[in-house]
């Protein structure tokens, strides 16, 4: 794209000094480049003033799903797809920002003109304006706000870690039972080290929030592994810990799952590198791989190893520790999908991309993960040299598989 052509430039120009008439209104000014399909924010991307991922929102579907309001999702997603289609749009809708509270958002798109591949936006939050205008401004406590909620929340007092308030979805999460007195918040955790925990608690007080895994467990003692989100708050002289958790279910504990047709090959294999090369012989759900990894992953320990065979993982080490921070699972935790393609690997911000697919000429992957007892413990991935080998794919597509190829591991890792 040539930015120094005089017209595209004039309107770049005309839409800055748009965006700095809106003042103190929370607002985004980006381009997409639909020949590269990437994104570019021309001001600076402050999620803060959001409350909310903002280039997430605007790159990511499924972290789309999980923010945006879903009356207003499919508005949202007909916008975004006008976008990619070179369309103008405008359209409002709502999202839940990560402090519990309903924003209202505007997006506003147009092919730039003399720039036939850019796409220019705006993105802004129009929350004050909308009370404004119905006249819906008033004091919300903290207390009102988390049950308007779908996610779990809990308030919990802070240095004192007595839960405050736990909404309706936190209360049936963790069975409290009605009219019961609130426990205190490390009963919650799961065999949790006393380590784990205080690293929470050094990042709430160094970087003012913490986001991660961690695994729960419910007032009869069952274990789930969630994701959290983890912020201070202060209302009225008193201070809080703002929790937000989506639990991660792979399977419901109480109910065995059934087995796949790949159960007999998994049977007789011997070792990881048989399990997975009975795996890729078999290609499950409709999957097209050229090799598959096995990532072990340890989140406690920061790290996740992986083993692949097929072509691309030809010669390659096995058991390859590489960080936690950054994987693909972590991804899967952070956002609670129950599975993850990626395109073009080329095109992604994520280092384990960079480290692990790309050097091995991988450029599209998908991958499912396998909870034990509510914790991550695995996540197969399947992957192909060839870009967007798995975008005709439509959610978890082997659960089955990925569940038969679990309880074999655990017996070939005894022998």
């Amino acid at each position: 794209m040539e930015l120094e052509k005089k017209p595209f430039f004039d309107f770049v120009r005309l839409l800055h000094q748009w965006l700095s008439d809106l003042q103190d209104v929370p607002a985004v000014f980006w381009y997409i480049n639909s020949a590269s399909n990437k994104i570019t924010f021309f001001n600076k991307n402050d999620s803060n003033s959001f409350n909310t991922n903002v280039s997430m929102l605007l790159q990511n579907q499924e972290y789309a799903k999980t923010v945006v309001l879903t009356e207003d999702f499919e508005a949202f997603s007909h916008a975004m797809q006008c976008a990619k289609n070179q369309q103008p749009t405008s359209v409002v809708f709502r999202i839940h920002g990560e402090d519990g509270e309903t924003r209202w958002m505007v997006l506003l798109g147009l092919a730039a003109p003399d720039a036939t591949t850019c796409y220019v936006g705006l993105l802004a939050c129009c929350t004050s304006l909308v009370a404004r205008a119905f006249g819906l401004e008033k004091n919300i406590t903290p207390m009102e706000s988390i049950e308007l909620m779908d996610a779990a929340v809990l308030l919990v007092r802070f240095p004192g870690k007595q839960i405050a308030h736990a909404n309706k979805a936190a209360r049936e999460l963790f069975r409290f039972p009605p009219g019961e007195t609130l426990p205190l918040l490390d009963s919650l955790f799961a065999n949790a080290a006393e380590q784990s925990r205080q690293g929470i608690y050094e990042s709430l007080i160094f970087n003012n929030s913490w986001r991660g895994a961690v695994t729960l467990q419910d007032r009869q003692g069952q274990p789930f592994f969630c994701s959290a989100r983890i912020r201070p708050l202060v209302h009225r002289g008193v201070s809080y810990l703002w929790i937000k958790l989506q639990p991660l279910f792979n399977l419901p504990l109480n109910t065995p799952p059934p087995s796949s047709h790949c159960v007999g090959a998994f049977n007789q294999a011997q070792s990881e590198e048989e399990l997975l090369q009975a795996l890729l012989a078999v290609c499950p759900g409709g999957i097209q791989a050229e090799g598959v990894m096995l990532s072990r992953i340890f989140i406690d320990e920061n790290k996740v190893m992986v083993t692949g065979v097929g072509a691309p993982c030809k010669d390659k080490s096995h058991r390859v520790e590489y960080p936690y921070v950054g994987s693909i699972a972590e991804n899967l935790v952070r956002f609670g999908l129950d599975h993850l393609v990626v395109d073009e690997t080329t095109m992604s911000t994520r280092p384990i991309d960079w480290v692990l697919f790309i050097p091995n000429g991988i450029h599209s992957y998908y991958a499912e993960p396998y909870f034990e007892l509510g914790k991550l413990k695995y996540v197969l991935i399947f992957c192909s040299t060839v870009a967007n080998s798995f975008n005709a794919l439509s959610g978890a597509v082997c659960r089955d598989t990925v569940a038969d190829f679990a309880r074999n591991l655990a017996r070939v890792d005894a022998l």
